[in-house]
């Protein structure tokens, strides 16, 4: 099977979920008086929410240059905005991409290896992780018998369940069979080594650890951490302004904003082109919780969803075009 052929697939699957997880967020909506109310929105304020979005986005690619410095490289903060911007315009296009995408648009224009790049941005996925996880005790803890209420009830218990539900034999299975393969890897480690497609496969291994290093070799830890503090507060912000939007959200205050930020961030993380589909159905669940008629709480849903997808697909596409330019700067130098 082909590279394309996979990746059309990928991108058919993907969507196919995202467009199932889409009809069951407006089944029971009338799209009729969801238009009307989109058109009575107030969008002056959801553009100012952009701004917030967009001073985020810099200080993200500020703070991904701080994991690439200690590799002995110091990109332009332009080539990071750019490239990341990038990164985000091809998570439209299938959940990941953009990972990717974005470490081989700035190791275009940087003189740096993919796979080191590649391992700075899974370490910045698990900062971020643990962020919205503090994030989540946090919300939990300014409103412990509300917030926790919710959490449990519509996110964990579900999956909780799930597992203990299995029988003896599936539970004895899921843990026995990794630690059988784990051993046969270890054994027979030398014997694997020699393929070249294992090979290939450390080296990329290598390179992310790499990258995962860098976290501990930075120098200004504490100005990372001030970045990451700053971003989520700019996300929490552009959420908060976004309530102003709609009437029926406008009353909503800081700790509401927070707390459908979390929600926000786990729908984002769902295997579906940005979100689409997971997004909606999580943050108007969480609305519908704080009290928002579930018709209402999905047109906030749907405005800044939209107006973020449609954000980062002009602001990908300036990114390419910027980019290209400055290729094209570098090999008139070369």
């Amino acid at each position: 099977m082909s590279a394309r052929l996979k990746s059309g697939i990928k991108f058919i699957v993907f969507l196919s979920v995202g467009v199932l997880l889409m009809y069951f967020a407006f089944r029971n909506i009338s799209l009729k008086h969801m238009l009307a109310d989109l058109k009575q929105a107030n969008y002056g304020w959801v553009l100012f929410a952009m701004l917030f979005t967009l001073l985020a986005n810099i200080s993200r690619a500020y703070r991904w240059g701080m994991l690439i410095e200690p590799l002995g490289v110091k990109p332009k903060l332009s080539n990071l905005f750019y490239s990341l911007s990038v990164g985000y315009f091809a998570n439209l296009a299938a959940p990941r991409l953009g990972e990717v995408t974005r470490c081989s648009a700035l190791y275009e224009v940087e003189k740096t290896t993919l796979d080191t790049l590649i391992g700075t941005v899974i370490a910045e996925r698990v900062i971020d992780v643990i962020t919205l996880l503090v994030l989540i005790v946090g919300v939990i803890f300014l409103s412990i018998e509300k917030f926790s209420t919710f959490f449990w009830d519509t996110i964990f218990k579900g999956k909780v369940h799930s597992l203990l539900a299995g029988s003896p034999i599936k539970i004895f299975l899921l843990i026995f069979i990794p630690l059988v393969f784990a051993a046969f890897i270890f054994i027979f480690r030398k014997k694997i080594i020699r393929f070249h497609f294992i090979k290939k496969v450390v080296d990329f291994i290598k390179g992310i650890g790499e990258g995962l290093h860098s976290v501990i070799k930075m120098k200004n830890r504490g100005w990372f951490i001030l970045h990451t503090i700053f971003i989520w507060g700019l996300y929490c912000l552009s959420g908060y302004f976004c309530f102003f939007s709609v009437t029926a959200t406008s009353h909503l205050g800081g700790v509401a904003a927070l707390f459908i930020l979390v929600l926000g961030g786990i729908g984002m993380s769902a295997p579906v082109q940005g979100g689409i589909g997971a997004y909606h159905i999580i943050v108007q669940s969480g609305l519908v919780f704080l009290g928002v008629a579930s018709d209402k709480a999905l047109v906030y849903a749907t405005i800044v969803h939209s107006s973020q997808m449609l954000f980062m697909a002009a602001l990908g596409s300036i990114s390419i075009i910027m980019l290209n330019i400055e290729k094209r700067k570098q090999l008139k130098h070369a």
